[in-house]
């Protein structure tokens, strides 16, 4: 076992590792002040904040080092962020709005996060190259949003709302907070979709850049007759997705879904 060490404080988290057995993760610093850091086993722990900014948060390290994650900045908000070795942290900025986190980023550079002003939130998917980001397309959601992705650039969003609430994707802007780059000019249609039950819920979708927006509840619905995804727990790079489903008689049932040739 090997100890990763703190920045100088008393607690130290990991939260994420990549095949190249780099860490990243958060710890205090001698300010009693968490920061994102980057730990190896050749350079040791590493505080990854170059922007003075008060606090940091990782949250995902790809293989090429490219860490995501979340700033709080005084009187400036809590951006997004990226990290890399030769670049250092880019302020990802918060579209405008009170609050960013980029919570998931894949080896393609493919990152998925999340901005709200409180009240709403959206889902954003971008490219990262270099000191910017590429918007993709945004997801409007309620209450919030969870992530799994994998190589192929494919996004499982888990969207939690209310009954009559209808999350959309909306057409891209022509610029993005903290200088990042429009790839390209996509707008992606609307979608309607009614709940089941009038409970708060979770809500799944698998989305990618070139098939959109697809409801898992209704794929399992209609291969299956099940009435709801109440979970998904992984994504593949095949594109296979397991989880678990609800059938009519309220059990719980888990599934695998696999995309035809």
């Amino acid at each position: 076992m090997v100890r990763i060490g703190t920045l100088g404080g008393k607690r130290s988290e990991v939260v994420a590792i990549n095949s190249k057995g780099q860490v990243t993760g958060k710890s205090d610093d001698a300010d009693d002040r968490r920061q994102a850091f980057v730990w190896d086993l050749e350079n040791g722990i590493m505080n990854i904040n170059t922007v003075g900014a008060k606090c940091s948060y990782a949250q995902s390290i790809n293989d090429k080092g490219q860490v995501v994650g979340q700033l709080y900045i005084k009187k400036g908000g809590r951006p997004a962020f990226i990290w890399d070795k030769d670049n250092g942290m880019v302020n990802l900025g918060t579209l405008g709005r009170y609050r960013g986190e980029a919570r998931i980023i894949n080896n393609e550079g493919l990152l998925a996060g999340v901005f709200h002003d409180g009240k709403n939130q959206m889902a954003l998917m971008a490219r990262a190259e270099a000191n910017s980001i590429g918007k993709i397309a945004e997801i409007e959601a309620d209450f919030g949003c969870g992530f799994h992705v994998n190589q192929k650039n494919e996004v499982i969003l888990m969207i939690k709302r209310e009954e009559g609430l209808v999350p959309f994707i909306r057409p891209e802007s022509p610029e993005i907070t903290g200088g990042g780059r429009i790839h390209k000019d996509d707008v992606l249609s609307s979608f309607k979709r009614s709940l089941l039950s009038t409970r708060t819920s979770w809500d799944h979708f698998l989305w990618s850049e070139e098939g959109g927006l697809i409801d898992l509840d209704e794929l399992v619905r209609s291969k299956t007759g099940w009435v709801k995804v109440s979970k998904v727990t992984g994504i593949n790079n095949k594109g296979q997705i397991i989880g678990v489903a609800e059938t009519r008689n309220r059990q719980s049932k888990a599934f695998i879904l696999t995309p035809k040739d």
